[in-house]
């Protein structure tokens, strides 16, 4: 199973987060540990630093804990105290702005006993920038809901939290507000809520807590309470079902998607970045509303590995409304457009095209045909180079330059497509004036004092950098620039290189993720591999079924908060395309297949991958010494043609029935397609040797 399960000894410094379009919640495992970014938020606003529920006076914590499990739509906390059994699954539903904990309480008596659920919650309604604000507030018990509602004074802010409805039970308030102090923070905590029910030997009753959150002081925060306590059963259905096709191994009875190998943490980080993907456009971090369009561009890409067109098209048709010629930078949290960058430019193009090619809608892409000619007539060039007035570096935000050679790399992908004749001019450029001849390695910039940095894997993502270049660079970044916890930012040999800091040595998920793609295009599985695999555990370190954004390449602590979607839609980018090497464009009716043979597996697959309307299920099995044998299997017969290459160590092949000389060749598919790929003698004769 997919689940992340995290025992009572393994559960310190382990947080996870639940969100929706509305709030995000970040709790630790522990119920113990929390910290400033964890608790319930309605970004930017911060509203409730943590809650408590106890039982029968027995707090519900790590004492009494047994084992927490993470699904991709719920955080289950599993407790045991006398005489019960307490399962707490913890939730944010869809389009609501709250999130819910609805108790479980087994009793496992002989007799029947009274439970007294008891919940206290701890207010601290603040900004992401603000600390010790000296904000008073003011709470009403509303005993028809059975529920706390507190504003704040002076904003207007607004929490309504309590028990949801049940039968036969009265909810009362006891105890009396307080105000707790503590280093850098002052609390607010109403009276506590409390229930008592009746369960007899052997059965179960189900408690559910709601909590929502108001900026708006306009809006009854008491509507969004009903709502969801009115229904809370049925949210949480539909929650499971918005990731119901996710799996880590094919199923025949549905339409499955996911990854299997022989490799259990990569087959449960492809199946988290797939939820990942699943929750692009909401917040990243807790504190934050703000909208980053060049990681959404990014996220684009995994939305379409993903299969997610509609919603790929959707992102893509709002970013393009803002401006007819520009392509906004963020979107802040009072919802101001910002033009303050143009890496975005390129960027918007090449989640376009990839759209395109990957779900064949060239209508989409006529209709923004007039965008994209004015944004490429924006581009000036000088020398081949494109030279843009604003300057911010894709991942060493520390150093920034007009030449940088990640903004050239986005143009040449850019252009390849929309303007042939000047990704051809860029293209030369990059190649002549980047390259160090004595360092064997690519400058940052055409400055005097150009660093090295890994801003060079954007070129080497996209397949730009001649093989004889490419070669040396990926050996220095191999031997410089990866960490056991990630891809540096600056090599341990740069002057200013410092293992904690973003810009000069930390590693990035980001970077780590455009490596793997990289290493995998250059025929060198092994280090693409150990890549994913450092990727992978970073699903299990701190925050849960996310990856880190940035870490301490020297310990992995984390340096930020910030979840990376663009790095989750990269890891299965680097899965498909790098791994299994499927590259459709439906807009021309082909697919392209050129798998990688992964020494350490003899059998992996790829089930459910959309490839415009269909799905394809690819599986490579290397278990036989003399040849691969590899199966392609579709939904339904598509119309299109396979254009296969495979290694170089292939000397012919079989495809459905008919032989091919070499490792190349296309066809029309069948629904199922079966491949023997024959290995060279030489190398049979070096296997069994």
């Amino acid at each position: 199973m997919p689940d992340i399960v995290i025992g009572r000894e393994d559960a310190d410094e382990k947080k996870y987060m639940l969100k929706n379009r509305d709030v995000v919640v970040r709790q630790p495992v522990n119920r113990v540990t929390w910290e400033k970014w964890d608790g319930f938020w309605k970004p930017p606003v911060k509203f409730i630093d943590n809650y408590s529920v106890t039982i029968n006076g027995t707090r519900l914590d790590e004492k009494k804990m047994d084992r927490f499990v993470l699904k991709s739509w719920a955080g289950i906390h599993l407790f045991k105290i006398s005489k019960f059994d307490i399962e707490e699954v913890c939730f944010a539903p869809e389009n609501h702005g709250g999130f819910v904990s609805v108790l479980r309480i087994t009793n496992n008596s002989e007799r029947t006993e009274d439970v007294s659920v008891s919940l206290e919650a701890k207010i601290d309604m603040h900004e992401e920038f603000e600390s010790v604000h000296g904000r008073g507030y003011a709470a009403e018990y509303d005993s028809v809901r059975s529920a706390n509602v507190v504003t704040t004074e002076g904003k207007g802010w607004q929490v309504c939290y309590g028990i949801g409805k049940m039968h036969s039970a009265k909810a009362v308030s006891s105890g009396k507000e307080t105000y707790e102090k503590i280093p850098g923070k002052e609390m607010f905590v109403p009276k506590r809520i409390s229930v008592s029910v009746e369960v007899h030997s052997g059965e179960e009753v189900m408690v559910p807590l709601i909590f929502c959150a108001e900026t708006d002081s306009k809006k009854n925060i008491k509507t969004c309470f009903d709502n969801i306590s009115s229904r809370w059963d049925t949210l949480l259905c539909e929650k499971e079902k918005i990731y119901d096709g996710l799996r880590i191994e094919p199923n025949p009875m549905i339409r499955s998607v996911g990854l299997r190998t022989p490799n259990e943490n990569i087959n449960k980080a492809f199946y988290w970045a797939l939820a990942n993907i699943a929750d692009i456009g909401r917040q990243g971090h807790p504190a934050s509303s703000e909208i980053d369009i060049k990681r959404l561009l990014w996220s684009v890409l995994g939305l379409v590995d993903a299969g997610k067109f509609a919603k790929a098209r959707e992102v893509l048709d709002d970013i393009a409304s803002f401006s007819e010629v520009h392509i906004p930078s963020k979107i802040t949290s009072d919802n101001t457009v910002l033009f303050d960058s143009e890496d975005v430019n390129p960027l918007f193009l090449i989640a376009l095209e990839r759209y395109v090619r990957h779900s064949g809608d060239r209508a989409f892409e006529d209709g923004l045909r007039g965008q994209i000619i004015s944004i490429i007539r924006k581009l000036k060039l000088t020398d081949g180079l494109a030279k843009p007035m604003m300057k911010v570096s894709i991942l060493d935000p520390a150093y920034y330059d007009d030449t940088r050679i990640e903004m050239q790399s986005l143009w040449i992908e850019a252009l390849k497509t929309y303007h042939p004749s000047k990704y051809s001019m860029m293209s030369q450029a990059l190649d002549t004036y980047f390259w160090d001849m004595r360092e064997r390695f690519l400058n940052d910039s055409l400055r005097d004092d150009a660093v090295k940095s890994s801003n060079v894997l954007v070129p080497l993502f996209f397949d730009q950098i001649r093989e004889f270049k490419r070669d040396n660079v990926l050996k220095k970044i191999r031997q410089e620039y990866i960490s056991e916890h990630g891809v540096r930012t600056r090599g341990i040999f740069d002057p200013e290189y410092r293992a904690g800091d973003a810009g000069f040595g930390a590693a990035r998920s980001f970077a780590t993720a455009l490596a793997a793609t990289a290493y995998f295009n250059s025929q060198d599985s092994k280090t693409g591999l150990k890549l994913l695999k450092i990727l992978s555990r970073h699903m299990f370190n701190y925050d849960l079924g996310l990856f880190q954004d940035i870490v301490n390449s020297a310990d992995g602590v984390p340096i930020s908060y910030q979840s990376s979607s663009d790095s989750a839609s990269l890891f299965v980018h680097a899965v498909d395309e790098g791994i299994f090497g499927i590259r459709p464009d439906m807009a021309k009716g082909e697919i392209n297949f050129s798998p990688k043979f992964v020494d350490e597996w003899h059998h992996y697959e790829r089930f459910g991958k959309a490839v415009g309307e269909h799905s394809v299920h690819v599986k490579v099995n290397r278990s036989h010494e003399r040849f691969a044998d590899i199966t392609i299997d579709f939904d339904a017969r598509p119309e299109v043609r396979i254009n296969l290459n495979l290694p170089e160590n292939i000397e012919w092949m079989e495809i459905n029935r008919v032989k091919y000389e070499g490792n190349k060749a296309s066809i029309h598919p069948g629904k199922n397609n079966k491949i023997w790929a024959y290995y060279k003698k030489d190398d049979v004769k070096a296997k069994e040797v």
